[in-house]
């Protein structure tokens, strides 16, 4: 990815992600802020949704980027699930 991520600011304390996935993390999280809600909660980030933050922002993510963020969706969506917040 080129380029830096505008600042988001969160409600939670953010973890430190691992060496080396800082930007994906940002993108995440950026992707994140922008997350639809809905009746049944907050929507789903979805590929359409990636492709165009990636083209729209300039930071063209790569195919590990994409699936990191697809990753870290499917995971969020498993705790949500579960009741978390």
């Amino acid at each position: 990815m080129s380029g830096k991520p505008a600042r988001v600011e969160t409600e939670a304390p953010v973890r430190k992600p691992p060496p080396g996935c800082e930007s994906l993390w940002h993108a995440y999280v950026m992707l994140d802020a922008t997350r639809p809600e809905g009746l049944n909660g907050p929507g789903r980030i979805t590929y359409q949704e990636i492709e165009a933050f990636s083209r729209l922002t300039g930071m063209g993510l790569e195919p590990w980027e994409v699936a990191g963020i697809m990753a870290l969706e499917r995971v969020y969506a498993e705790v949500m699930a579960e009741g978390g917040k």
